[in-house]
């Protein structure tokens, strides 16, 4: 082989290589774990999720987060948001409502994306304000070991609401509690064509004054699996969950809906009818 030649390929090896590390680097994303502090980045929690979060990443709080104004999460994009530990393993930090407006979307129609949003070992203090809606058709939330959204208050679905067809909810190991509704749904709201999974966690205390003071769906499927919903009320239907509608599907494989140290029923409270499960056309 001549030397022009092994020129020629040691050229094109490096150039191969160069290309492969950028693509590592810059246009392939790799999941990792991010530190949010608005005091040492400089910008808001809304900022930071944009320009230094990719899909896949987990990011993890190193101070409580007060919020002006709703966080979104879309261009679909998932990621986990999570807090820092103390050593017994409780969560250290929390994120506040401003007390005006919703905390966080899901999914965004005015870009038209959707996103997946995970929270663990963390608090949503609505502090009055609305918690999550799950806004656009794909998009999802889950609420895992550790997470809480509570002090939320509103209308439909002050805690969780699946605003749209074919956004999805689970909770699996979360809390969501004492959150209250003006109409429906003060723990859960789904709409036609959503999907609830309640797997383990609890939903209590909640208050709805028209319907489903823990959850209410309308043409959903729900899918009860584990978990405890007690605690709750309602002026009008279904204290603990409120069912309606012939399009939706409910299942329910383990749980409990009533109080968590009996099989049995108690432990919501309805006005009219369905302290504990509520099934309506």
């Amino acid at each position: 082989m001549t030397r022009e030649k092994l020129k020629w390929g040691s050229g094109l090896l490096a150039i191969a290589l160069l290309f492969l590390l950028s693509w590592g680097l810059g246009g392939h994303t790799h999941a990792a774990t991010v530190e949010y502090s608005s005091t040492t980045s400089g910008v808001t929690f809304q900022s930071f999720l944009n320009n230094s979060v990719s899909d896949g990443d987990t990011v993890v709080l190193t101070e409580d987060v007060h919020l002006t104004t709703y966080v979104t999460v879309s261009g679909g994009k998932s990621i986990t948001i999570t807090s820092k530990l103390d050593t017994d393993g409780t969560p250290l930090y929390t994120i506040y409502g401003s007390g005006s407006s919703r905390m966080f979307q899901v999914g965004s129609t005015t870009a038209g994306s959707s996103g997946s949003l995970t929270l663990e070992d963390i608090t949503l203090d609505g502090n009055g304000s609305t918690g999550i809606n799950v806004s656009y058709s794909g998009s999802s939330l889950t609420i895992g070991d550790g997470a809480t959204i509570t002090n939320c208050s509103g209308g439909n679905g002050p805690g969780v609401n699946l605003a749209v067809s074919g956004t999805k909810f689970v909770l699996d190991g979360g809390t969501i509690t004492n959150n209250t509704s003006t109409t429906s749904g003060g723990g859960v709201y789904a709409i036609t064509g959503s999907t609830v999974t309640i797997k383990d966690g609890t939903i209590s205390d909640n208050h709805a004054a028209t319907s489903g003071g823990g959850v209410y769906a309308n043409a959903s499927d729900v899918s009860i699996e584990g978990g405890a919903i007690f605690k709750n009320t309602t002026d009008g239907y279904g204290a603990g969950v409120c069912l309606l509608g012939s399009a939706g599907t409910y299942t329910m494989s383990g749980g409990i809906i009533g109080s968590t140290d009996t099989t049995m029923i108690p432990g919501n409270t309805a006005g009219t009818n369905g302290g504990g499960l509520y099934l309506g056309a």
